[in-house]
């Protein structure tokens, strides 16, 4: 077993902070709050070459984790607009449906197709009745499906050129205090 799981995480390789959501969430199952330090320390006792350069503000903050804390939107010649989470458990998933929202508001004439074009990401199928996914994207019709934070600034960055804007106008504040563009 420990074999195996060396393996899968030798093979995310960069895709570190998606190991680290993994751990973190395994570990928050059993009831723990982990810190980031014991997660990477876990990780470096099975000596897999992972990067943490997203994760670490360098600042020793401790549970640092790669999740967006807000998120600001601006064009250029208007008034950028900020969204702050405020909640414990906001994820990149929400961040997407909250970009959703903003782009149904400026374009509700083609929101639907333009989301419906991507059905890796986006489905008319409301979720199964005590299935958490997919979420609604406010109500709209439309439901987001889960992804990871790569899928979902992916994901950004298509919708964002699909409605006419570049990937500049979007850049995201982890809550290490990171700043990140798609």
């Amino acid at each position: 077993a420990n074999d195996a799981i060396a393996s899968g995480l030798e093979t995310l390789g960069q895709d570190a902070p998606e190991l680290i959501e993994l751990l973190t969430k395994l570990a928050e199952k059993q009831g723990l709050q982990p810190e980031l330090e014991h997660i990477k320390a876990f990780i470096a006792a099975r000596n897999v070459g992972v990067k943490f350069d997203l994760l670490d503000s360098g600042k020793g903050e401790k549970n640092s984790r790669a999740k967006p804390a807000s998120f600001t939107f601006q064009v250029e010649g208007e008034k950028p607009r900020s969204e702050i989470f405020r909640g414990r458990r906001e994820s990149w998933n929400d961040l997407l449906i909250r970009l959703c929202t903003l782009m149904h508001e400026r374009h509700p004439d083609k929101f639907r197709a333009v989301l419906l074009a991507m059905p890796k990401s986006f489905t008319d199928s409301a979720p199964v009745p005590g299935e958490e996914w997919p979420k609604p994207v406010g109500e709209t019709g439309i439901y987001a499906k889960y992804g990871n934070m790569d899928t979902i600034k992916r994901c950004c960055a298509v919708l964002l050129g699909e409605f006419g804007y570049p990937v500049t106008a979007l850049t995201i504040k982890l809550k290490n205090g990171a700043v990140i563009p798609l």
